[in-house]
């Protein structure tokens, strides 16, 4: 139910985010700009309470379905999508500062759920839940009251918010009937919440303290209305109560009878009829946030106060909640003809949801109190006891090669952050140094300033670990000589989008080029007379209007596809000959070579085809008149390149694979092998670029113009080299860097003396069988409290569970035969039951093996085992005193 209230204020915020959903597809320049600078706070002080409190029911209600830092993530991501999103929407201003402010909010949600345990309020007995409900409703009667909950020192704030009072009081029928009955309603819930601790006194020092906290809190006023309606809700309370006390529905229909009067009243008619707004929560999201969020919290308080009361008094049924719903929707239609109101479809939708709402809260609460929780936290305290208290214990060793390592996952999202932001600083202070090459002084969209820096910082780093996602998937698949491409080709549009977001138009078009490819097929008969004819049969501006949203994505694919290949082919040999080290043994590395050979012939005609794209059909100056036409032995410059980055993904790609897998030794020999490969990557770099090329009146080599400040300045031989030793050797460490990433992200380093590699996911050997286990509802909910308290997935905990169970089984033969019986017992009890739950289960070979044999022992069907070994485990916690931790004392 908690998960079902989180998707819900989801859907709100993204709604309240990117209404009025009048979408513009095209976004100006100047716009963009503007959001991406807009990191420093200037917001009043009405959107800055505003971004927060969007957020805190995110946090509160979020709390523990999810880790802290992934829900923290997935926050910061929603927060910054939406800003993003508003750049659609010319009515809205998105900046960078709001999502600042939105992750206060979650801040704020996730103290809120720490102090008030959102949790109990949705897994408790009927009892305590009614009363957190109770409590709900009193916040939103104080929201609507005081917000927005900012106490001001200002004197001048004090006397405006008396003058209505003192200077001008009006006293307004209306206002004071709905005052009169809401004061009323509250009392009775708090009443309620309090139990023998009321006193009738109570209701009068809260309705005095609110109206002081009206003068104390800024934007809000004090009038007769007010003042006198609490004061009459204090002296008819009590006679109130002892008519009504066992008569709930009637202060339900009171209150609607007093929002109706104060929402029709004063009736001043208008001869002319407004139009319907059925777009829902409009009136909400235009004018004041303040004043809105005010009337919204009345209206909840209303519809939920009517509802809780009906249910009090046995009479929430689908009836009532269609009558309450009739009279709503009649009101609003009514002040289609009264002035100064707004008709709207909101309030119905408010009346649906809030008895949905409370109709789920009935369903979901139990009605008695159960020991679930506690039984999760004696469950959680019986494994820690056995595993993490005996540092020998074989079975925690042997688990660790399967269970997934969230520590580590949170250190290479960490890492990766920082070392985006590290790059960016570098390059920051690069673009600002001398001599700089001029291609890379105006190479970042907003001139190296933030957010470009970052985001080419990620593009880095991506250009390591897409080749290393690349070379796992094809290693793992049946068809590598198709999943290889289209890996590839995943890879390749991933860091062009990134690149794309990162460097300025013009550097994009020097990296793309032209679009260029209808004219090479249509008028110069590139792929023959068959492509002549299929462009004329189109038509060469149709098809070039298709072309030009895909030929910059296919020339980036074709000019960065050599070293996204080669460096994915050499990460798919490490994967399939699972080894630490190719150099561990002749077999080892020869298997290795064999491996990547095979894996390049059948990547050879893609090569070739990005060799015919990027180099043959160049449609940029920088390629064309760049690389040498003819080398040594007749090969072009472009086989040369494609041996420089052959060379420097090797080393790169061998950097990673040692270093990630904990090989220091050789990681190290690497780092000095990538220093002396400098010399050859010099030499293949020289014959790969031409050695003059005359333009603008100046002639210049390639070298110079890719590692010069610019066409008319040119560095010596020393100078030259030195900037490409750095260069080179930065570019492979920083490929492997991003390669390292991924490789621990996919499968943790375990064991410091074995180094292995733990496996997640079914890779060559099948380390985990999944499984499809039908439970009852209540051992999800018991294997789902005890993943949190243990900070494990759902698998995970069932595992350490039956290496427990595994464990007393194997120290007492009476605990085997408990345990056969019992599962036994729990088969024949299922056969009369109906499956509650289809849990998708992903357990080790060594739990698999467990399992079986328990079957075959107690005769009874695999799955449920699972079921049994549950079922005992859960008895087991719930009956368990703190000391002790076996089967064999009960």
């Amino acid at each position: 139910m908690q998960r079902t209230f989180f998707y819900l204020v989801c859907v709100f915020i993204a709604y309240g985010s990117l209404y009025p959903f009048e979408f513009y597809a095209q976004i100006s320049q100047e716009s963009i700009e503007a959001f991406l600078f807009s990191w420093r706070p200037s917001s009043s002080r009405g959107d800055v309470l505003g971004n927060i409190a969007l957020f805190i029911p995110f946090g509160f209600l979020g709390y523990r379905l999810q880790p802290l830092w992934r829900l923290s993530l997935i926050g910061l991501l929603v927060a910054f999508g939406l800003q993003a999103a508003q750049l659609y929407l010319p009515t809205r201003l998105p900046a960078l500062y709001d999502v600042y402010w939105n992750l206060a909010g979650i801040a704020i949600g996730f103290a809120g759920a720490y102090l008030l345990n959102p949790y109990a309020l949705f897994q408790d007995s009927r009892i305590i839940a009614e009363k957190h409900s109770a409590i709900a409703l009193l916040m939103l009667w104080g929201a609507s009251q005081l917000l927005p909950l900012v106490p001001t020192l200002d004197w001048q704030s004090y006397k405006n918010a008396v003058k209505p009072l003192i200077l001008s009081p009006r006293f307004v029928e209306a206002d004071f009937l709905f005052l009169t009955v809401a004061w009323m309603v509250a009392a009775h819930f708090t009443e309620e919440v309090l139990g023998k601790l009321w006193r009738g006194i109570y209701l009068l020092i809260s309705i005095m303290l609110v109206l002081a906290l009206k003068i104390v809190i800024v934007r809000n006023q004090l009038n007769l209305s007010d003042l006198l309606a609490g004061i009459t809700a204090a002296a008819l309370f009590p006679l109130a109560r002892q008519t009504t006390h066992s008569r709930t529905d009637l202060w339900a229909w009171l209150l609607l009878f007093s929002y109706l009067i104060s929402a029709l009243f004063p009736l001043q008619l208008q001869s002319e009829t407004k139009s319907f707004s059925w777009l829902p929560f409009s009136g909400f999201l235009d004018g004041s946030m303040v004043a809105n969020s005010r009337a919204l919290c009345k209206k909840l308080f209303v519809f939920a106060g009517i509802f809780l009361l009906l249910k009090k008094a046995k009479s929430f049924s689908l009836l009532t909640v269609s009558a309450v719903t009739v009279v709503v929707t009649l009101v609003e239609l009514w002040q289609l003809w009264i002035a100064g109101r707004t008709a709207e479809i909101t309030d119905p939708l408010l009346v649906i949801l809030m008895a949905w709402l409370i109709a789920q809260t009935q369903m979901a609460a139990p009605s008695r109190p159960e020991v679930q929780e506690g039984a999760v936290i004696q469950a959680a305290a019986i494994l820690r006891a056995s595993f993490l208290s005996q540092s020998t214990n074989t079975s925690l060793k042997a688990n660790d090669e399967v269970l997934i390592n969230r520590a580590q996952k949170r250190n290479v999202i960490f890492t990766g952050f920082a070392a985006s932001l590290a790059i960016a600083f570098c390059f920051y202070v690069i673009v600002r140094l001398p001599n700089v090459p001029y291609n890379v002084r105006e190479l970042f969209r907003y001139g190296g300033t933030g957010i470009d820096l970052f985001i080419f910082g990620l593009a880095l780093l991506a250009m390591g670990a897409g080749p290393a996602w690349m070379g796992r998937n094809i290693a793992t698949s049946k068809k590598p000589v198709l999943k290889a491409p289209y890996a590839a080709i995943i890879v390749s549009i991933t860091i062009y989008f990134l690149i794309y977001k990162s460097v300025s138009w013009e550097s994009m078009k020097d990296i793309t080029g032209s679009q260029i490819f209808v004219h090479l097929v249509g008028d110069e008969g590139a792929l023959g007379e068959v492509g002549k004819a299929i462009v004329a049969v189109i038509g060469a501006d149709n098809l070039q209007s298709v072309a030009n949203n895909f030929e910059p994505v296919v020339r980036f694919g074709a000019l960065f596809g050599p070293i996204i290949i080669f460096l994915g082919l050499i990460f798919a040999s490490f994967f399939q000959n699972h080894s630490g080290s190719v150099a561990q043994s002749s077999q080892s590395f020869l298997s290795f070579c064999r491996q990547l050979f095979i894996y390049v012939i059948y990547m050879l005609p893609w090569l070739y085809f990005c060799k015919v794209i990027a180099f043959d059909w160049s449609s940029t100056d920088n390629l064309y008149e760049l690389i040498a036409p003819e080398g040594d032995y007749g090969m072009g410059g472009g086989g040369y390149l494609y041996g420089l980055i052959g060379l420097i993904s090797l080393l790169a790609g061998c950097l990673a694979w040692f270093a990630a897998n904990g090989n220091n030794a050789n990681a190290m020999a690497l780092l000095a092998l990538s220093i002396v490969s400098v010399a050859p990557g010099w030499l293949l770099l020289n014959a790969g670029l031409t050695d003059n090329v005359g333009k603008y009146g100046l002639n210049f080599s390639g070298v110079d113009f890719l590692l010069g400040p610019d066409r008319r300045h040119l560095l010596s031989t020393t100078e030259l080299i030195l900037r490409w030793a750095g260069l080179q050797f930065f570019a492979t460490v920083g490929l492997a860097f991003g390669a390292m990433l991924y490789l621990k992200w996919s499968r943790p380093v375990v064991g410091s003396k074995t180094r292995g590699w733990a496996k997640n996911t079914p890779v060559k050997g099948r380390v985990l069988v999944e499984l499809r286990v039908p439970l009852e509802h209540n051992q999800v909910k018991f294997l789902k409290g005890l993943a949190v308290q243990m900070g494990e997935n759902f698998s995970s905990t069932l595992v350490l569970i039956i290496s427990f169970l595994q464990e007393e089984m194997e120290r007492s033969i009476g605990v085997q035969k408990l345990v056969y019986d019992e599962i036994k017992k729990y088969a024949e009890q299922k056969e009369n039951k109906i499956s509650g739950h289809l849990a998708v289960l992903k357990l080790p070979a060594a739990q698999v093996k467990t399992i079986t044999q328990i079957q075959i022992n107690a005769e009874v069907g695999g799955l449920d085992v699972i079921g049994g070994l549950v079922a005992i485990f859960r008895r087991v916690a719930i009956s368990t005193g703190p000391s002790q931790s076996d089967l064999r004392n009960r």
